[in-house]
């Protein structure tokens, strides 16, 4: 008896059911608005026109795979993810975003039991956090947003974050990226012996911070501090981070890298093309103790490599600790700071190829700190392979190696030498 192709089909399909689970057929996306009504079905609010009224309906609608967008507008609750067991699959991201081009706010009301305005942690990976504000104005101290207890793989995107009443960002996790974000004054007493910084990350592997604008934290701008456990190839690059340090309990400035102990391994920290200017000037903060980089206690191939370092309050970029091993220290601009400009006291730290006196920027005062072609950091670096690009995003190098600094000599760069007069022409 011969048995037609389809059934064959059929019975192929139901044993790849049987043998491998089945597969949702495609993901959905969701919406959410402050004129939406909760009683929509799932399915209806699948469309801009039947949307759902709040996060924790639009939330209860997802699975692996989905987007919930959220439409303009404050939202009075928590943004809780983990709490409602959500949470994404290895190819199956979950995303939450605020619809393009609108603005959402979420601000829940006090208390959040300690959670903060999101709840992303312990259950909650492969999510995606975007176009968002988080304002923790009604928070209770300690209230923040935490990524932790077993949480990895999350992406939080061109996310605002304000008025938290601790760090802006704490994280424990693996593969954890922030980027495109701004993180910035918070709300604090000033408590001696805690840091409040804009991002503090604890623990974790394959880390990346990059592209975010860190300012005017009431402690130090961002914090990589293995503690509770290991801290490796982890990278901050391309960021802003500037007029941090209000509390003059917290004497920390821009960027510090630091292991706590022999016993929490920290390796391969990479921080580069970073602007860190202005840490220590806002009124309240500790007197000359504010530097813009700080490397510190210990740690093993640390690089800190073609960033701008500039008026902070403290050294530009200082390096202690007698655990320290390899600490890679060039092609930085470190200038005007009010202690050293470049300070170690650590072994066998390498600094060289460095720029300590005046880069001749286009505008410090306005904050431009790209550099003319008759500044001495062009052309005065060296290669390095894993810096290809500047804070601009323009290729490195341009010219014969790497200038000095966060910006490449290229496309977002002034030359202001003039013109040379022109010779071997007559005018008739």
């Amino acid at each position: 008896m011969k048995v037609s192709k389809n059934i064959r089909i059929i019975a192929l399909s139901l044993l790849s059911v049987l043998f491998f689970g089945a597969v949702r057929a495609q993901a959905a996306t969701y919406y959410v608005a402050t004129t939406g009504n909760d009683a929509s079905a799932c399915a209806q609010s699948q469309s801009t026109a039947t949307p759902r009224r709040t996060l924790a309906s639009g939330i209860s609608c997802l699975a692996p795979g989905d987007k919930l967008y959220i439409r303009a507008g404050t939202y009075a609750e928590q943004l809780n993810i983990s709490g409602l067991g959500k949470t994404g699959t290895v190819n199956q991201w979950l995303t939450i975003a605020g619809y393009p081009g609108e603005k959402v706010i979420i601000r829940p009301p006090a208390p959040m039991a300690g959670y903060g305005a999101v709840r992303l942690r312990g259950i909650s990976s492969w999510v995606r956090v975007e176009n968002l504000d988080i304002d923790g104005a009604n928070l209770a101290d300690y209230e923040g947003w935490i990524i932790a207890y077993g949480s990895h793989d999350i992406i939080i995107d061109n996310v605002r974050i304000y008025n938290q009443h601790f760090h802006g960002l704490y994280i424990e996790g693996d593969n954890i990226t922030i980027q495109n974000s701004e993180i910035h004054d918070p709300r604090t007493d000033c408590v001696a012996g805690h840091r409040y910084y804009g991002i503090y990350f604890h623990n974790g592997n394959n880390g990346l911070i990059q592209s975010n604008n860190i300012h005017r934290n009431a402690g130090g701008g961002i914090q990589v501090y293995g503690e509770s456990g290991s801290i490796s190839n982890t990278t901050i690059r391309g960021n802003r981070i500037h007029d941090n340090n209000f509390c003059p309990t917290s004497p920390i400035g821009g960027i510090i890298v630091d292991q706590y102990r022999a016993t929490t391994p920290l390796t391969n920290v990479s921080v580069y093309n970073n602007l860190v200017y202005n840490n220590g000037s806002l009124p309240g903060h500790a007197v000359g103790k504010t530097p813009g980089i700080t490397v510190s206690t210990g740690g093993t191939g640390i690089k800190v490599w073609n960033n701008t370092v500039y008026g902070n309050d403290g050294q530009g970029i200082v390096v202690y600790g007698e655990l320290l091993r390899n600490t890679l220290v060039q092609n930085n601009i470190s200038y005007n700071n009010t202690l050293n400009n470049i300070q170690n006291s650590a072994p066998d730290t390498i600094i060289d190829h460095n720029l300590t006196t005046n880069p001749y920027f286009i505008n410090a005062a306005g904050f431009d700190f790209r550099v003319p072609t008759s500044s001495p950091a062009i052309d005065a670096g060296i290669i390095l392979g894993q810096v290809s690009m500047d804070f601009a995003n323009n290729p490195r190098p341009e010219g014969f190696t790497h200038d000095i600094g966060a910006y490449e000599l290229g496309t977002d760069s002034l030359d202001t030498t003039p013109p040379s007069a022109p010779k071997g022409v007559a005018i008739r």
